[in-house]
């Protein structure tokens, strides 16, 4: 791996997650509207298993916090393993900038999108994303803060 590749791979990661975390909110919302209306046109079975696909919906949302730790952590060890100059601190922290920045508007995006009124109920059913994404620029201004420590702050041996 690239000395500077690791912060341009969180670049991707914070896209997937956005990604992921928009196809949870309007899939949800799919789902309980089919549930509504299909109520009493399926059989108990066909019912069942509709009410059982928006339960997994809100297992996801747990899911997802699991998602951004282990990201954060993955990053921790790929700092570890990366031996790098103190001179691209500059380069790394601008770049840490723009992310941030850039995850301040997905966290606006985000939040317009659950602020629709047919969003509004999947949002309140998945609050661990919901949370995640309202504070977004802060988390990751944290998860970037460490982990530009553990990059230029490791011992040298040899």
């Amino acid at each position: 791996m690239k000395k500077a590749q690791a912060l341009t791979d969180m670049f991707f990661a914070m896209l997937i997650m956005f990604v992921f975390a928009i196809t949870m909110l309007i899939g949800f919302t799919v789902v309980k509207s089919f549930n509504t209306n299909m109520q009493g046109k399926i059989s108990s079975t066909g019912q069942s298993i509709i009410s059982n696909t928006a339960d997994t919906f809100t297992l996801f949302d747990k899911i997802y916090v699991v998602l951004f730790i282990s990201t954060g952590i993955s990053l921790f060890v790929t700092f570890t393993m990366i031996d790098t100059h103190p001179v691209y601190f500059v380069v790394n922290f601008l770049l840490m900038g723009f992310l941030i920045i850039i995850a301040a508007q997905f966290s606006n995006i985000l939040e317009k999108i659950g602020s629709t009124s047919s969003i509004v109920p999947a949002k309140n059913e998945m609050p661990y994303i919901e949370r995640i994404y309202l504070n977004y620029p802060p988390y990751l201004l944290i998860i970037f803060g460490v982990g530009l420590t553990i990059l230029y702050a490791k011992w040298r041996s040899g």
